[in-house]
């Protein structure tokens, strides 16, 4: 075996697959490389993979403890601290625990905690329930529902796609037929300059899509004069759009950017908004923290410089570089414009949230998790190393595509997901989760392995650290009472049903 191969290896490559029909195919040497590289593991060259694999070797072999691991929240026993050093545990809430060498843990509450040797080696540890929440556990053994897509609730009001008062008005149509929930497509962001439609290739799965906000239904288009004087002038083409079979697109995405733009000025400058309206949108950018800022920031450079931060001037490529700071600081407004859609997107969401339930929905809304983001897009620009560059999401011929398929979508970099305590991974679940009764992990295949596929070569299975991701599927899942459903189309590994 070559260093490259023991290297591929090492970093969770499958140096072989079967195909569908049983046909066993071997990744070339080609694809190892690259797909390394996408992790940020030099090994263009047999040579520096034999470098890089042993300079990991030797890593590997100095550590006493694992890097991490996931074991049953509330066991006490289950696991044991470094038997030749005294430890202390950070909990997830800030608490400290210490023990002697080689002394158990005692039983850790469901969360995500650090292990400490008192000579500063580390380990990650993810307590968590043994499973997810069931649709049992949570009151209803057996439920029905309804998915839909909601660009399709077209309604007269609603100017040529659903909106998130569409979705609030058709849970609480059908929870009064006995519906225990209401699915929809993804409704990540999309991205502010993206004219692109699918659902499935968002820019963020963190922040949601401002393009399905009802203008109608916030208190700033009653004290807007602007913004009743745009829909009124549309309404019209709106009538049409309800009555022709797929809507009308253009037009929500025209309307869209000056009404937002009406609406914001509203917020920051008229008089007769709640009192406490402009003091609820602070506090909630304030507990964003930089993840919010970012998103904002990378909103208004795409405005300038187009939907791909990959094409923008290098200097601004580095979110957290002199450049992107100094438009930050050049340009407040637009940076507040932005994160001032985003904020209506997600209280209108939570909103038809609260109306499914208080309709008599056991679940309520049933959110997509899409299975990954555009290269290209917010949410890779403003935490790059937690994902692979240079590699597509997609899958190899099956019984649904006998050439295979790419997915032009960024996967996350297990390396780059491990160095952030896989913060990112827990953000994608919470935006969805935070807000639904069930949510849908689409191809959830990728929590055991991905297929990768480097430009212009065949693709690679990669196997993400499937223990831990599943243990936090689970963990965030039960904190929040959600139901978790996997789409498992596409090649099935043995087993994995059942996990």
């Amino acid at each position: 075996m070559t260093a490259l191969h023991r290297l591929a290896e090492r970093f969770g490559l499958l140096l072989a697959h079967h195909e569908i029909d049983g046909t066993r195919r071997a990744a070339p040497p080609e694809t190892l490389a690259a797909c390394l590289a996408a992790m940020g593991v030099p090994a263009a060259s047999e040579a520096e993979a034999a470098d890089t694999f042993a300079r990991v070797q030797a890593e590997d072999a100095a550590r006493r403890l694992p890097l991490e691991d996931a074991l049953d929240a509330d066991a006490p026993g289950a696991w044991f601290g470094p038997h030749d050093r005294a430890w202390r545990l950070e909990l997830e809430t800030g608490a400290q625990l210490h023990g002697d060498p080689g002394a158990p843990l005692p039983g850790l509450p469901a969360g995500v905690h650090r292990l400490i040797a008192e000579d500063g080696e580390q380990t990650l540890l993810v307590a968590a329930p043994p499973r997810a929440p069931s649709p049992a556990d949570l009151g209803a053994p057996r439920a029905w529902g309804v998915t839909a897509a909601l660009y399709g609730l077209v309604a007269p009001r609603s100017f040529g796609r659903g909106d998130y008062e569409d979705l609030a008005q058709a849970a609480e149509g059908i929870a009064g037929l006995g519906a225990d929930f209401l699915g929809i497509n993804p409704i990540h962001d999309l991205g502010a300059a993206e004219r692109g439609l699918s659902p499935y290739s968002p820019s963020s799965r963190t922040a949601f899509d401002p393009r399905h906000v009802a203008w109608d239904r916030t208190p700033e288009f009653a004290a807007s004069p602007e913004a009743q004087q745009r829909l009124a002038q549309a309404s019209e083409r709106a009538r049409q759009a309800a009555r022709s079979e797929f809507g009308d697109a253009d037009l929500r995405l025209d309307l869209g950017p000056p009404l937002l733009d009406a609406l914001f000025a509203a917020h920051d400058g008229a008089p007769g908004l709640p009192p406490d309206r402009r003091a609820a949108f602070d506090a909630w950018l304030a507990q964003g923290g930089d993840a919010r800022r970012r998103h904002a920031l990378f909103e208004a450079l795409s405005l300038v410089h187009g939907p791909d931060w990959r094409v923008w001037p290098t200097p601004l490529q580095d979110a957290d570089g002199a450049e992107a700071r100094a438009f930050a600081a050049a340009h407040p407004a637009a940076l507040r414009r932005h994160a001032f859609a985003q904020w209506l997107a997600e209280n209108q969401i939570a909103e038809a949230q609260t109306r499914a339930r208080a309709a008599g929905m056991t679940f309520g809304l049933y959110l997509d998790i899409a299975v990954g983001v555009r290269p290209g897009g917010a949410e890779t620009w403003g935490d790059r190393d937690a994902f692979a560059r240079g590699v597509s999401l997609g899958a190899p011929p099956d019984m649904m595509n006998a050439q295979g398929q790419n997915w032009a979508l960024a996967p996350f970099s297990p390396e780059g997901l491990r160095r952030a305590a896989y913060a990112p991974f827990r953000a994608m679940l919470a935006a969805a989760m935070d807000r639904a009764g069930l949510v849908r992990i689409d191809h959830v295949l990728q929590l055991e392995r991905a297929y990768w596929i480097p430009d212009g070569l065949p693709g690679a299975y990669v196997r993400p650290p499937a223990k831990i991701l599943e243990a936090l599927v689970r963990l965030e899942a039960a904190r929040r009472g959600v139901v978790v459903v996997g789409e498992d189309l596409g090649t099935v590994p043995e087993g994995f049903r059942d996990r």
